[in-house]
């Protein structure tokens, strides 16, 4: 089998999984795809390796996470193979296994940053903190040596702010500072390190480059008011902190009564305003989750903000505005978020438009195909309540 044959065989069946093909037709595409790889398993292997990096690029990532698994059978300590499914693994939570997949990697040697970022992760995460601490100490290293690239970078931050290792951090934050002082990101951890470490002249000069950096309607909106309320009113910083510190595993009630004093002397406090919402809105009182929402948004069209919204306009009923916000929230998440698509399809669905429902549910699946809304969204197209009634998607959908 020549490697044009292979390729031939492997898009056969790339092409049966972008369209849905009965099981029976892509079980028959992957049985050619494998008998291929028997006959000439280095050609299919080179195939595969190139699809992959085709979805990478696409960012069909489903699919490449197929073609990986598959492939990894060909060659079962390809390291390029074992990363991208560790790192699939991680962010689906899946740490025992992205961790199964490194093990390789450790025996034959020194790891890359992009792999010493998963053992360090997925270590943390399953709370094996020797070892969390062992491969994030590593890529600290490289860090500084600035031989790794941004992600590794800020999970290693993020590590070390969580342990509260004041000396590593003021290192690696100190070294970043002179390579990626045009991050807004990187501009904020200065400001709120600096903020904890008492220097407040220093604090509003990263905080002011963070706001110069910053993209209007970036998700880094909230921390910047938070960075913001810190240095302005330091006598409810904390107080704040506390409260928002796990919020959504807190009282509303209790949450609802601190975030409301602070916005009666703080009105401008943004941020305040959403997390305000979230408790009304686990209180049932939607309408006055909705006028702080719309407030929020009126200020900065935050992602989560526009989720929110959009979620609520369609509990209540307003299914034009539910689509309009959360259109609106799936271009600020960057077509990434699937509960913002999951909302679009609803909306479309209770707005009757049928084609534009379901172009978005295949979106939808392409990002979370177990995600319960899908089933609950394609359930409600084939047996629609009888009388129809408004609002009655967001009533039954966990908007």
């Amino acid at each position: 089998m020549s490697e044009n044959e292979a390729v031939e065989r492997l898009n056969l069946a790339l092409q049966t999984e972008r369209n849905s093909a009965a099981s029976d037709d892509r079980n028959a595409a992957w049985r050619m795809v494998e008998a291929g790889a028997r006959d000439q398993p280095e050609q299919m292997l080179s195939a595969m390796l190139d699809a992959l990096r085709e979805c990478i690029n696409t960012e069909e990532l489903d699919l490449g996470e197929l073609i990986a698994t598959k492939a990894l059978s060909l060659d079962h300590d390809h390291p390029e193979l074992e990363l991208f499914l560790a790192e699939r693994y991680a962010a689906r939570g899946l740490h025992p296994q992205a961790l199964a997949l490194m093990k390789g990697q450790v025996a034959r040697g020194a790891l890359s940053p992009r792999a010493e970022r998963i053992m360090g992760l997925s270590s943390w995460r399953l709370g094996q903190m020797d070892q969390a601490r062992a491969a994030f100490f590593r890529l600290s290293s490289l860090v500084q040596s600035g031989e790794a690239n941004w992600p590794e970078a800020r999970t290693t931050v993020e590590f070390f702010k969580a342990e509260s290792d004041r000396p590593t951090l003021r290192m690696l934050l100190e070294s970043l500072s002179e390579r990626k002082s045009d991050d807004p990101e990187l501009c904020l951890w200065m400001a709120e390190w600096l903020i904890e470490d008492l220097d407040e002249p220093r604090a509003r000069e990263w905080l002011e480059r963070a706001l110069s950096l910053a993209d209007s309607g970036s998700d880094l909106a909230s921390r910047i008011w938070r960075v913001q309320f810190a240095l302005s009113h330091p006598e409810d910083a904390e107080s704040y902190r506390k409260t928002t510190i796990g919020i959504f595993h807190k009282s509303p009630e209790e949450s609802r009564r601190v975030l409301e004093d602070i916005l009666s002397r703080h009105p401008e406090f943004t941020e305040a305003r959403f997390y305000l919402g979230t408790c009304y809105r686990r209180q049932g009182r939607a309408q006055d989750a909705v006028s702080c929402f719309e407030a929020v948004v009126a200020e900065q069209p935050t992602p989560n903000a526009c989720l929110e919204l959009g979620a609520l306009y369609g509990e209540l009923g307003r299914p034009a505005e539910a689509l309009a916000t959360s259109l609106q929230a799936d271009e600020l998440f960057e077509h990434t978020n699937h509960v913002a698509v999951c909302n679009i399809a609803a909306a479309h669905l209770e707005l009757g438009d049928l084609e534009a429902c379901r172009a978005a549910l295949a979106r939808a699946k392409e990002m979370r195909s177990e995600f319960p809304a899908i089933k609950r969204i394609e359930h409600m197209m084939e047996h629609p309540p009888e009388p129809p009634k408004r609002g009655c998607l967001g009533r039954l959908l966990p908007w």
